[in-house]
């Protein structure tokens, strides 16, 4: 039973997980859009980052409330379970945006010009948020949401 269980929630992750790429790529997309790119920027780290943020901060609320099913146990107790997930989504936010940053820079030197540069950063962030999947899945359910 509690394979099911493990497996279910795993399977809500990749869920929640699939949605905050979903985000992340879509504000990357918009700053991009707006805010222009080129292979000899480095603004890509920066807009990676502000992508990044707007979907941990999603991912917060949805894996408290439908992947971990936590409670609110108090002002206090939310504050750490807050700083814990802060730290985790950090220690993901610099795997994230490291392996997403080195697969752009690798790959707009080997693809040149002929690949767009907006497929170029999106497949870097694709790159990143997987490098990230499973380090946030085991600190949230261990650390983080960890039932007591």
């Amino acid at each position: 039973m509690r394979n099911k269980k493990s497996a279910i929630q795993f399977s809500k992750f990749v869920f929640v997980g699939a949605m905050n790429t979903l985000i992340d790529l879509g504000v990357l997309n918009l700053l991009v859009a707006v805010l222009g790119l080129s292979k000899e920027s480095p603004r890509f780290v920066f807009l990676k980052s502000a992508s990044f943020l707007a979907a941990v901060t999603f991912s917060y609320f949805c894996n408290k409330y439908f992947v971990f099913k936590t409670r609110d146990n108090g002002r206090k107790e939310m504050k750490k379970e807050g700083l814990k997930f802060f730290s985790v989504s950090l220690a993901g936010f610099v795997l994230n945006v490291t392996a997403a940053s080195a697969t752009f820079f690798f790959l707009t030197q080997v693809a040149e010009s002929r690949v767009p540069i907006n497929i170029l950063a999106n497949l870097s962030a694709l790159t990143g948020s997987l490098f990230t999947m499973f380090w946030n899945f085991f600190g949230y359910k261990f650390w983080v949401f960890k039932k007591k």
